[in-house]
């Protein structure tokens, strides 16, 4: 994910180089965050039953136009010193959304 332009600013660490202007003294800031996913052993497909199969189904189309085949995902980012953000590292709602969709079987209640 790509941080959004409202969020890009000097800041202390690319700031160096403004103060010290020589080779050396440049810390780029990170504009993008990884999303990194494990798996302990294969995924046994087959275990899954068809109903839970069929309700876990991915939205080809919300897939194509939201182009999440892609390594970069644009979505409205929480910007800084935004209410959200007040004391906790603020992600937007999209990005949870995306993952469950693509990497959670989606279960139903037994009750």
């Amino acid at each position: 994910m790509e941080k959004p332009d409202g969020y890009l600013r000097i800041s202390r660490r690319s700031g160096v180089i403004l103060q010290n202007p020589y080779p050396m003294y440049f810390y780029p800031d990170n504009l993008l965050e990884s999303i990194l996913i494990f798996q302990k052993g294969k995924f046994n497909y087959a275990s899954i039953p068809r109903e839970i199969k069929e309700a876990s189904k991915i939205d080809t189309k919300e897939f194509l136009d939201n182009k999440w085949y892609s390594t970069l995902w644009d979505m409205v980012n929480v910007l800084p010193n935004s209410v959200l953000e007040k004391n906790i590292a603020a992600f937007p709602e999209e990005l949870p959304y995306r993952i469950i969709k693509l990497f959670f079987i989606q279960r139903r209640d037994s009750a």
